[in-house]
């Protein structure tokens, strides 16, 4: 099949449906790689890394940017990461010392920072002036050590130097960057080339300072070898790392297109020469001298060049395919720029008043009767839960109050950038504690459900931690289950109670569609009690249903796509379930770099393991213990800070934020500076991953705390 591939990939002047499902197929294999050794750096090591951060990342965000499966939070975590290591020697840079690996360091980490996506500070323009003290006397820019190919190439050092100053540079200093820009110009235009990483950045250098490049894309087409690929050295052999950069070069400053027979040739070495694990294998020349260690990257000590060469190698096969058209996320909400400025200047353990959010959306009587058009939704009875949905970089909320004020199933989202709410889904009748309401007559009793006649749940329960958000299937999961007696609800319908669908009643809800929907699936299935919990498990593709009482005492799995449920069956060897499982009132989140569901009951904490399927009960202090927090889905969420690692959890009643590391299995006591939380009595929270802060909103006040 991939000989075939190679064939019709050869054969014509344009990239065929077939040739991009083969690259696409290529590339899906290797990014896992690619994530797991940047985490595995991160983990692991204090500084930044060219070979298993840089360009990795690079590849990382152009998969991103052509509909491959990225994981966000990780981005941003590697984004925090990089900025810390720059920042803690902001002094140094602003005096144009620097840092170990000097201006390949700066230069490649803020390139990095560039395509991340990450905002322009005091740190990055230190590093900026840096760049412009640093061998101010050269008309071009030596690296600090010879560690061939990332640190050996002149060409290598200027461009990055080059790029940072263009894209990181002050206004103010426009001048002095010009008249360094001059002189890199008529450098890199006169000084000939050595080896294959030479002609790879004096092209995107030549290209960067505006320069004619003609010269420089003909030599380093010229030195494609006859296998297709390129060889670090002239008289070495072709590998991944020569090869991707010289096809990235060559498309992104010498404007070479994918359908090119030297960008063919060169996309026919790579697939033919891909492991079957998606990594390539490029052999070390450089001399170690820092601690070896695994990062999780395959090809043992030479795992570090490999990575690099797999990164550049990913990186010229998703060149080849187009970038992914994503239509804008509805509703558009307008930028609050004051709120933006307010988040960006907020220091570490500060939090900020960003002021009140507007109210949006389209009001029908039902919302303007309990003037949901002015509040919004506010927190509800055992309805405290806001879940993060990641390609809208908006959070969302639904539940129903007891019945006080009222006994609603609308659905709305927060968006920070915009500081505003908006209602998705206007309620349909209000429903009352044990029945339908004093309205039913806007639902229906169909194939054994309640259903409102614009299809939302005629029945609508408190979440209490049974909502999550499934990335993959784009919709908000919500097991609602309430104590209306169905049988007579049934029959005021005129329907048949005999008729009465028996399993859990799991809907959802698709925020751009704004549609609902029922799961109604085969036995078997989980029992549908109350105050359990729901939570979204990427390694099963599925949500998790748990509990732990005397109506059910198991863990189950909800796969979409085959409308099924499975019970997982978690501790089955041990028979110790009942002993570490959390019991009803839990809340939790899932911990996507440690893959781990962390979940905190009470005075005690418990891990579930999805690769072992096993809980475990790390802590377990008495009741009156002031060590932990009172873990309650009725008044203490819990939220996943993907940035720094740890769970964050709020205790409402007594405004009390703590902070859970999950690899020490301890809790500490915060104590954030600056403006002081929103005060009343129906806050909601949630960490925004978009803009890195928790956040609390109490009604329309909203308070942002950057951990």
């Amino acid at each position: 099949m991939r000989l075939l591939a190679l064939a019709v990939l050869l054969a014509g002047s344009m990239l065929h449906a077939q040739e991009l499902k083969t690259l696409r197929s290529a590339v899906t294999k290797s990014l896992p790689l690619l994530e797991k050794g940047a985490l595995g750096h991160r983990t692991n090591r204090a500084c930044f890394a060219c070979h298993n951060q840089g360009i990795p990342l690079m590849a990382l965000t152009a998969a991103k940017a052509r509909g491959f499966e990225v994981n966000d939070d990780e981005l941003r975590a590697q984004t925090k990461f990089i900025h810390a290591f720059l920042e803690k020697n902001r002094e140094n840079y602003k005096k144009g010392k620097g840092q170990g690996g000097q201006v390949d360091t700066a230069g490649y980490a803020l390139w990095t920072l560039e395509k991340l996506g990450a905002p322009a500070d005091a740190t990055t323009a230190a590093v900026a002036e840096y760049l412009l003290l640093y061998q101010k006397d050269l008309n071009h820019y030596k690296p600090n050590s010879v560690r061939p190919p990332s640190e050996r190439s002149l060409f290598l050092s200027t461009y990055v130097a080059v790029r940072g100053l263009q894209t990181w540079g002050a206004k103010e200093d426009r001048t002095r960057i010009d008249e360094r820009l001059e002189k890199v110009r008529g450098w890199m235009t006169q000084t000939p080339t050595q080896e294959t990483e030479d002609r790879v950045f004096r092209l995107w250098g030549l290209k960067r300072v505006g320069a004619e490049t003609a010269e420089a894309r003909k030599e380093l087409i010229d030195s494609q070898r006859a296998d297709g690929g390129w060889s670090q050295l002239d008289q070495g052999e072709s590998d991944a790392y020569a090869t991707g950069s010289a096809l990235a070069a060559l498309h992104e400053a010498g404007e070479l297109k994918p359908d090119h027979p030297v960008y063919r040739r060169g996309i026919e070495y790579l697939l033919k020469n891909q492991n079957a694990d998606g990594s390539w294998y490029v052999k070390s020349r450089s001399k170690p001298f820092q601690l070896y260690f695994e990062s999780g990257f395959p090809h043992g000590k030479d795992q570090f060049i490999s990575m690099a060469g797999s990164a550049w190698a990913t990186l010229a096969l998703l060149l080849a395919l187009p970038p992914t058209e994503t239509p804008p996320i509805e509703p558009v909400l307008p930028v609050n720029d004051a709120v933006l400025e307010k988040i960006k200047g907020l220091p570490s353990n500060h939090g900020v008043k960003l002021g009140q959010a507007q109210v949006l959306g389209e009001f029908n009587d039902t919302a303007r009767r309990f003037n949901l058009h002015k509040t919004g939704p506010m927190a509800r009875d055992f309805s405290i839960r806001m879940v993060w949905a990641p390609e809208r970089k908006r959070a969302l909320f639904l539940g129903a109050n007891h019945g006080v004020p009222h006994r609603l199933n609308d659905v709305w989202e927060f968006d920070l950038g915009a500081l505003a709410w908006f209602m998705l889904y206007a309620p349909d009748n209000a429903r009352d504690y044990l029945g339908l309401g004093k309205d039913a007559s806007d639902v229906e009793f169909k194939d054994g459900i309640f259903v409102t006649k614009r299809g939302g749940p005629g029945i609508i329960a408190h979440t209490w931690w049974g909502l999550t958000y499934d990335p993959q299937q784009r919709a908000l999961y919500f097991m609602n289950t309430w104590v209306t007696d169905q049988k007579k609800a049934a029959t005021l319908l005129g329907g048949d109670p005999a008729n009465l669908y028996a399993g859990p009643p799991l809907w959802s809800f698709s925020p751009a569609s704004r549609q609902w929907k029922m799961h109604q699936t085969q036995k078997p299935y989980p029992r549908p009690i109350f105050g359990g919990m729901l939570e979204y498990l990427p390694e099963r593709g599925g949500t998790l249903w748990h509990a732990n009482n005397w109506q059910m005492q198991a863990t189950w799995l909800f796969d979409p796509k085959a409308n099924a449920w499975q019970d997982l069956k978690p501790n089955q060897a041990t028979k110790d379930f009942a002993k570490h499982a959390p019991e009803p009132e839990q809340v939790g989140y899932y911990d996507p770099a440690r893959r781990l569901v962390i979940v905190h009951r009470h005075r005690a904490t418990s891990h579930y393991d999805p690769t072992t399927n096993a809980w475990t009960k790390v802590l377990d202090r008495p009741k009156d213990a002031d060590d932990v927090p009172h873990g309650h889905d009725a008044y203490a969420p819990m939220v996943h800070d993907p940035i720094s690692g740890l769970g964050l959890l709020i205790e409402f009643k007594t405004r009390t934020l703590w902070a859970y590391d999950p690899d020490k299995t301890a809790w500490k006591k915060l104590s954030p500076q600056g403006d002081p939380m929103p005060k009343g009595n129906r806050p909601l929270a949630y960490f925004d991953s978009a803009h890195g802060v928790f956040v609390i909103v109490q009604g329309t006040e909203v308070w942002a705390y950057r951990p």
